[in-house]
């Protein structure tokens, strides 16, 4: 069974920012914004 993800047809080439992005949901959110082409960064204090 795979798990439900969105799917943002316009998210290419956009630029994102995560804070907390090293673990867990932000580390979730950067793979899934980059897997749909977006300029991703993220920052973490650990």
């Amino acid at each position: 069974m795979s798990l439900p993800s969105a799917i943002f047809p316009d998210l290419e080439d956009a630029g994102v920012l995560i804070t907390g992005g090293a673990s867990g949901i932000g580390a979730a959110l950067v793979a899934g914004f980059a897997a749909q082409k977006a300029k991703v960064a993220f920052v973490d204090i650990d």
